[in-house]
């Protein structure tokens, strides 16, 4: 009696997307590439994405000096790296992304230098996600509150101003952030580890510790890294207002709708991050 032939019930991603070019590649390639989810076999590949870091590192000079322009002027800079017309609209977002995967790469450095963690590769995968979430929602509350108030002006226009403006105000935040926890870590090691697995969930927080001379030291390093990019984040708010020709006091009622949006924005990218990254 004869046998039918066992038909494979999984097809690979790379057949399904190659079709009937995917038989013409070499048994051993077919091979290799012939894996799903239902057939429990795995490709791992290892290397170095050489051309990507070499771009990046090429790259850091000229953000180095987009940074320390934009830090000492956060009004005329963003404004001068808007396209002067339409043609050149990729050209200047292809710069601001440049500058703005720059500095998330450090942002999510610097967020992860400042934790202890036995996984710190899922740690940096958090603080990406959490990141990006949060940058993606705080420029659409940007743009969206200024469009209420009659702006013509188009989304990538407030997305160039917005990466600017982002990169600088959170590695600020995450500099002044790197230097509290520091400071903490080497004065008081047992409140920094306790501080950790109140994070965590672990512990419950100690109204207690903010007597500690370290702490309020901490919490101090902390505000005033607050002050210092939340002052900066306000003179910069006049590009928007200069971009869009408005009068300040207008200006005053689009950043108190924009900061009503930026806590939903905020809100909501606690809640996608949390979901994201169980």
């Amino acid at each position: 009696m004869l046998q039918s032939a066992q038909i494979p019930t999984h097809i690979s991603a790379y057949k399904r997307q190659m079709g009937a070019e995917y038989e013409k590649l070499h048994p051993e390639i077919q091979k290799r590439f012939d894996f799903s989810t239902s057939n429990n076999i795995a490709f791992i590949g290892r290397g170095v994405m050489e051309e990507i870091i070499k771009q990046t590192l090429t790259a850091i000079p000229q953000y180095l000096l987009n940074f320390f322009k934009l830090l000492s002027s956060p009004r005329r800079f963003p404004l001068e790296m808007l396209p002067a017309e339409s043609s050149k609209t990729k050209e200047s977002l292809t710069e601001a992304l440049k500058f703005i995967l720059i500095s998330y790469t450090l942002i999510v450095i610097l967020g992860a230098l400042k934790n202890d963690s036995d996984n710190p590769m899922k740690l940096l995968g958090v603080v990406a996600v959490s990141t990006l979430i949060q940058m993606s929602l705080l420029v659409f509350a940007i743009f969206l509150a200024w469009t209420i108030f009659g702006s013509k002006r188009q989304f990538s226009d407030y997305f160039i101003i917005y990466s600017y403006h982002f990169g600088v105000t959170f590695i600020i935040m995450g500099i002044f952030r790197l230097i509290s926890d520091g400071y903490l870590k080497a004065s008081d090691q047992e409140l920094f580890n306790n501080l950790a697995k109140v994070n965590a969930g672990t512990i419950r927080f100690n109204m207690e510790w903010f007597s500690n001379k370290n702490y309020q030291i901490t919490i101090g390093i902390y505000i005033l890294g607050v002050l210092v990019s939340g002052t900066w984040a306000m003179i910069g708010w006049g590009a928007y207002r200069i971009m869009n020709e408005t009068k300040k006091f207008r200006s005053l009622g689009v950043m108190w709708v924009a900061g009503v949006f930026s806590w939903i924005s905020i809100v909501i990218s606690f809640f996608l991050t949390k979901g994201i990254t169980k």
